[in-house]
């Protein structure tokens, strides 16, 4: 650094060198995955029918996923009764599977370090939207 140091410049290095910006600078570059989020849905529609209305709800579900924040784009294959997707949301990428069972659906996502704030809102919003999917009527 040439010149002398400012008031300004000794303030703005303070706050880069602790946190939240020293570990935010530390993970730059990187992929930064929070733990799961996992859910699981008990139901009695049998595998075939609650597969269905998984494929035919899956747009409500995404909803739920990013924290109702909308989202940018959506990819999803099927793998036999596992649904895997990748989404993206306010800037920010997450991936999951959804695995149908004969009487359960479990929700598994990994979502970026930046959005786990939501992970307990999403977590409820997912249980909430799946049984209502997943309701016997």
């Amino acid at each position: 650094v040439s010149g002398p140091v400012t008031a300004y410049d000794v303030g703005f290095i303070q706050n880069i060198a602790n946190p939240p910006f020293a570990s935010l600078r530390s993970h730059l570059g990187k992929k930064i995955v929070s733990k799961p989020i996992t859910v699981n849905v008990p139901h009695k529609l049998g595998r075939d029918e609650a597969r269905r209305r998984i494929a035919e709800g899956f747009g409500q579900l995404q909803q739920q996923i990013t924290g109702g924040m909308g989202v940018v784009s959506c990819q999803q294959r099927w793998e036999g009764d596992r649904l895997h997707f990748e989404a993206s949301a306010l800037g920010q990428k997450m991936s999951g599977r959804l695995s149908v069972t004969e009487d359960s659906l479990g929700i598994e996502i990994d979502l970026p370090e930046i959005l786990s704030a939501l992970a307990e809102r999403i977590s409820g919003k997912l249980k909430e939207t799946s049984r209502q999917l997943l309701e016997k009527k």
